[in-house]
């Protein structure tokens, strides 16, 4: 069973607007848990995750349908 997902640019991109508000740049969208957790890279090598909740605060908890 596969417990990640990975998405095109174009899908991160939509399910990612309303974290607008964040810097997000130089992070690039990795893969998804099963659950919405979306894991971030960037190019130092440091990333984090978190569940964009959409129309809330970053890590609401909320899965964003892509």
């Amino acid at each position: 069973m596969e417990l990640t997902k990975q998405f095109s640019e174009q899908q991160y991109a939509r399910a990612l607007e309303s974290w607008a508000w964040l810097d997000l740049a130089g992070k690039a969208p990795r893969f998804t848990s099963l659950f919405g957790d979306v894991f971030l890279e960037s190019a130092d090598g440091c990333g984090g995750s978190s569940t964009p909740s959409k129309g809330s605060s970053y890590g609401g908890g909320t899965q964003v349908p892509i």
